[in-house]
């Protein structure tokens, strides 16, 4: 599994596999679901991160000992 933050437009993407997307479900106006051929979910997006997820419910990279809460 991968987490990917991008800053400039304030999206996090959860990656599960390392398939390629065939197919994207909009849940709602902030996430995106990405299935591969089979129907498999490889990768969920959550567009405007910063502003719908509460400070303590936000995600953290661990980088060695050290935690990074997303986003940075």
């Amino acid at each position: 599994m991968k987490i990917n933050y991008d800053k400039s437009v304030d999206a996090l993407y959860i990656e599960f596999k390392g398939s390629k997307s065939a197919k994207t479900l909009e849940k709602d106006d902030n996430v995106l679901v990405d299935f591969d051929k089979k129907g498999n979910v490889v990768g969920i997006e959550i567009l405007h991160y910063s502003k719908i997820a509460p400070v303590k419910e936000r995600l953290e990279i661990s980088a060695g000992p050290k935690k990074i809460p997303l986003p940075a």
